[in-house]
């Protein structure tokens, strides 16, 4: 548990029993993996490497994660920095739920069972430059009632659904991402998100998209 604000460096590779590693409870928190690893030994279905809730201005960074049901969780806060993470065979890979001012960027996310970027009620957030690579029963990144975000120059191969738009998820700046080999559809919007001026996108790389008109 970190509960001071301040800088935190990981100094060596960790195999741990217990999900959830770091709970931050503090504001004006880094941590910095420099490039470690940390690895979950048991299954456990609950809990995260990195879960901080109502904590401001947390970066993670320069971390691999692999086999926690979810790697990185961040909620109901504004600030969070999340980058050069590379996680595998998570269940969500990175969870943002109520969340505002986050940059997710440079992360490789591998065989995620059920959502790689998870956007809930998420705002004025940036999310950038990543890479997935999906399962037939996942979803690469949710949008869900999450507004006035940058949503670029993503890449994501072999997902159910490359990027997802569900719920009131409107006005989104979506550009330069690329989808392809989903085994349903590159890109997909729920009704509401699906008029030809729901979202302010860009070019798109894909081959399938179910709705999304605006694409």
């Amino acid at each position: 548990e970190i509960i001071k604000p301040g800088n935190y460096t990981l100094q060596q590779n960790l195999v741990v029993t217990s999900p959830q590693c770091f709970e931050v409870n503090a504001k004006n928190v880094a941590i910095n993996c420099a490039y470690h690893s940390i690895t979950l030994s048991t299954s456990n279905p609950q809990e995260a490497a990195f879960e901080f809730n109502k904590e401001n201005n947390v970066s993670i960074s320069n971390c691999t994660l692999t086999n926690f049901p979810y790697a990185i969780a961040a909620s109901n806060l504004s600030g969070a920095r999340i980058y050069n993470i590379n996680s595998s065979d998570a269940r969500i890979a990175i969870m943002l739920y109520n969340v505002s001012d986050a940059n997710v960027h440079n992360t490789i996310i591998n065989g995620a069972s059920n959502t790689s970027i998870y956007m809930n009620g998420v705002s004025n957030s940036v999310v950038y430059d990543n890479n997935i690579t999906g399962t037939d029963t996942n979803i690469g990144i949710l949008i869900a009632n999450s507004t006035y975000n940058i949503i670029a120059s993503n890449k994501g191969i072999k997902n159910k659904i490359g990027i997802y738009f569900a719920g009131d998820s409107l006005n989104n700046n979506v550009s330069n991402n690329t989808m392809q080999i989903s085994s349903t559809s590159d890109y997909a919007c729920s009704a509401k998100d699906s008029a030809i001026n729901a979202e302010k996108g860009g070019i798109n790389f894909g081959s399938t998209k179910q709705n999304c008109n605006w694409l």
